[in-house]
């Protein structure tokens, strides 16, 4: 048996799932593998169900939920809060940016002191300090993964809270880490701005190749199906932008498929929208989140994943979404959105799609209708994608850095 590994997290497997193909791959090669997490949501507890049981790794939820062990809820729910508010009023000293950070992060280290591990592996900013905590105290490895520009994930405002607060906490924490990973190549350029001592590995944010997945030519005269997907629907997403371009287009033809977890007033918002851009009733549709391993399968009943990052703040503008490579293991064409870190993926793959003005909903409009009138095309960047999903844009690939990484740290 290998090294015991744990990962700790501030949030369930389902809401991430690059901690989840992490532990998948460290289970595989024969470590020990614990992931230590907290309640969010009712529906990523129903779907952990179903995940779960198919892990060759076990996971610990801790601080109670609203149904199970609802007191420890309550109480932590409180001091996440109270720390929330003294964040605003007296700074980030005293453990106050640890407690804001995470609804439970002193049970999520006491856990981890528990579960005694050779490395322990924060996900996200709620999972950074009690991974590190724990490994210093046990006198152990540990690492952290940056799957966004964490700082400037919200805003880019420097006095914003949660700048502040994520701000701290990296500067405190990570000069300990044995090793930091980042999701795109312009993160880890970045942070080495900020931190030219330290060493950031790039692990891009894929996925295992999918299976069963068949590639379906478009026709002409066919509906093209256009693809968006993400937890939430909301604004900053560049669904406006998208909806206003399909009115430019002013074709029946073109069908909106979005998913996520529903909020009515956003709903209504965007088909207000729509009905303003003469865009049909049956154009645009909205469709509930579903498990992750069935998201390939469903993304390639589409034609067109749009990838309309705003970039509305740094972020945003440097990160590489999941959402962009789900679309190429699904064998759909992308639409990109210009962003920084977009454009420059799109010049390494530029058989894949079209990139368009994040700002021009005009610019968007000429790519659809680019595809709509141009079907070969549009089916020759659908297999493109596919190609590059299946030979390189994959975790099966991508995961070899990640163990290097993990078994650089464990044997130095």
């Amino acid at each position: 048996m290998k090294a015991k590994i744990t990962i700790i997290t501030s949030s369930q497997p389902s809401l991430n799932p690059r901690m989840v193909k992490e532990a998948d791959a460290l289970a595989e090669h024969g470590y020990d593998v614990v992931v230590i997490g907290q309640y969010w949501n009712e529906w990523a507890s129903k779907t952990d169900q179903n995940l779960l049981q198919q892990k060759k790794w076990k996971y610990i939820q801790v601080g109670g939920s609203p149904k199970d062990n609802k007191t420890a809820y309550i109480i932590t729910r409180f001091i996440h809060k109270a720390a929330r508010k003294l964040l605003n009023k007296v700074g980030t000293n005293f453990g106050i940016a640890e407690l804001s950070m995470g609804r439970c992060s002193i049970l999520l280290y006491k856990e981890a002191l528990r579960q005694k591990a050779q490395l322990y592996i924060g996900h996200n900013p709620g999972g950074l300090a009690p991974a590190i905590k724990a490994a210093k105290k046990l006198k152990v490895k540990c690492g952290f993964d940056a799957e966004d520009f964490h700082r400037k994930e919200y805003s880019d405002d420097i006095k914003h809270p949660d700048v502040l607060c994520k701000t701290f906490l990296e500067e405190k924490y990570f000069p300990h880490a044995d090793y930091l990973t980042t999701a795109s190549p312009l993160i880890s350029k970045e942070y080495k701005k900020i931190f030219p001592n330290l060493s950031f590995s790039t692990v891009l944010n894929v996925f295992p190749k999918p299976e069963n997945i068949v590639i379906k030519d478009s026709k002409a005269n066919e509906p093209l199906k256009l693809f968006w997907f993400s937890q939430t629907l909301g604004h900053n997403r560049g669904i406006a932008e998208i909806i206003e371009a399909i009115g430019l287009v002013n074709s029946p033809l073109i069908e909106l498929h979005l998913l996520a977890n529903p909020r009515e007033k956003n709903i209504a918002f965007f088909n207000g929208l729509a009905a303003s851009n003469n865009i049909l009733p049956h154009q645009i549709s909205y469709h509930s989140p579903i498990p992750s391993d069935q998201l390939f399968q469903y993304a390639s009943k589409f034609d067109i994943g749009l990838a309309s990052e705003t970039g509305f703040n740094t972020n945003n503008n440097i990160a590489l979404s999941n959402k962009l490579f789900t679309y190429i293991s699904s064998g759909l064409a992308v639409l990109y959105s210009d962003t920084q870190a977009q454009a420059d993926f799109m010049k390494d793959y530029p058989d894949c799609g079209l990139v368009y003005e994040k700002t021009t909903p005009r610019s968007l409009a000429n790519a659809l209708a680019h595809y709509l009138n141009n079907r070969e095309d549009l089916n020759e960047a659908k297999r493109a994608s596919f190609k590059a999903g299946q030979h390189i844009l994959n975790w099966e690939t991508e995961s070899q850095k990640f163990l290097a990484v993990v078994q650089n740290t464990l044997s130095a």
